[in-house]
């Protein structure tokens, strides 16, 4: 008689569901957006711009060329490349670089980097997916991550830095124009590989270590790249001009737009009290749901109830406050921005409750917004128990959440700062 064997581990369909558990970050992610278009919260060292526009101009002649399997794509290889070259000849770990950490474990068990060893989704998690949105508004990329109007601009001041003269053009027998050319080449050989086949002893890798590393950029390209972003109209621009007197500002992202504030104009006032309106109404909804979850994990498994949260501070507090910071958050948003997202999904929040009532309507909440997300639904983080609920394992804490003026969500002011402080001359 054999044991029976075990099959392949098959994850319910419906998944997991740690993130925006309440369905807040949607209207936070757009509002961001009005105060700090195309940078994103994960955007860490800006110099992968002035890599994707060498790539993108690396790239350019395979445009055409028949592409067997989407994630190995010309620009994921020249992606492949770069990062194998960064683990390779640089010593030390370089903070913010998308993917190091995996080629590092990959490199140390002799493989390379390719569709299977690489970030499971690069096109979102790779340098060109994070930096693509800026990188496209800056105009040195296009969708389809070919050069821009602004691609040669930054690539010829990164060519003279670095003695490949020639490399933009492509043209002649110059040390820019051979590194095209064989750059292009590797990629072609990567693409038609599926995976990194750039001999592990390459001169190659040295020279995009050394050229492209994300805290070398020399003054000149930080010139021109912060020009490219602050130069201009908008808020984005009075934004930038703001920050940089508080480049070294380490204080948590709401108190800086409370210190900025005074000095704003109209317009990039109205946008930050829009944001600073919504988060303080997000925050107390979170608060209510972590609650939950706390008092349910300190309950020793026994299910909770809605009377259990009557006389809790943070259900009281929240059933004076929720409905006013629901007007306040509409009134704000309202002035820069359509409201309708925010009624559809949180006017159930908008009239007054018990605490009792309230704990109900957050764990009802909580339950619908993770029943819709995509593509099947997620799992709630609560299970129904004996006529009450029991928070799941992974979802309990032991930390009580407090009521407090931070942010629940990052709004790209930290980016946006990290942004001046990388192209500081």
């Amino acid at each position: 008689m054999s044991l029976p064997t075990l099959s392949e581990y098959d994850p319910p369909a419906a998944g997991e569901g740690i993130l925006d558990p309440m369905g807040l970050g949607v209207i936070s992610e757009r509002l961001a957006e009005l105060l700090v278009p195309s940078v994103r919260a994960r955007m860490q060292r800006f110099r992968f711009m002035t890599a994707m526009a060498v790539g993108s101009i690396a790239c350019d002649s395979l445009r055409d060329e028949p592409i067997e399997d989407a994630s190995a794509t010309p620009a994921i290889a020249f992606e492949w490349l770069v990062i194998e070259a960064f683990v390779r000849r640089i010593p030390e770990v370089l903070p913010g670089v998308p993917g190091s950490q995996k080629a590092r474990a990959v490199l140390r068990q002799n493989q390379r980097l390719s569709p299977a060893t690489y970030l499971k989704g690069p096109s979102v998690f790779g340098f060109n997916g994070i930096y693509k949105p800026l990188a496209i508004n800056l105009s040195i990329v296009t969708s389809d991550l070919t050069p821009g109007v602004k691609a040669h601009e930054l690539a010829r001041i990164w060519e003279r830095a670095h003695g490949f003269d020639g490399f933009v053009d492509g043209t002649g027998r110059s040390a820019g124009a051979r590194l095209r050319s064989r750059l292009t080449e590797q990629i072609r050989a990567s693409v038609r590989d599926g995976r990194c086949s750039t001999p592990t002893n390459s001169a190659l890798f040295g020279e995009l270590a050394d050229s492209l590393r994300p805290d070398s950029a020399t003054s000149s390209e930080r010139n021109a790249m912060r020009a490219m972003v602050i130069t201009g109209d908008g808020s984005r621009s009075e934004l930038a001009q703001l920050l940089a007197k508080r480049i070294e500002d380490h204080r948590a992202e709401s108190e800086i737009l409370t210190s900025i504030r005074p000095e704003a104009s109209s317009d990039l006032g109205a946008r930050i009290d829009a944001i600073t309106a919504y988060e303080r109404f997000a925050k107390v909804l979170d608060v209510c749901l972590q609650t939950v979850a706390h008092v349910s994990y300190s309950s020793n498994a026994q299910p909770v109830q809605p009377e259990d949260f009557a006389d809790h501070e943070n259900f009281l507090y929240a059933s004076r406050s929720l409905p006013a910071l629901y007007a306040q958050a509409a009134e704000k948003i309202s002035a820069v921005a359509e409201t309708d997202s925010l009624h559809n999904r949180f006017a159930i929040f908008a009239d007054p409750h018990t605490p009792a009532e309230l704990a109900l309507r957050t764990l009802h909440h909580h339950h619908k917004i993770q029943a819709e997300k995509p593509p099947a639904g997620k799992r709630s983080w609560f299970e129904e128990f004996r006529g009450g609920w029991v928070v799941r394992s992974a979802y309990g804490s032991a930390i009580a959440p407090v009521m407090s003026e931070s942010f629940v969500h990052p709004v790209r002011i930290r980016a946006f700062l990290r942004f001046l402080q990388d192209t500081a001359v």
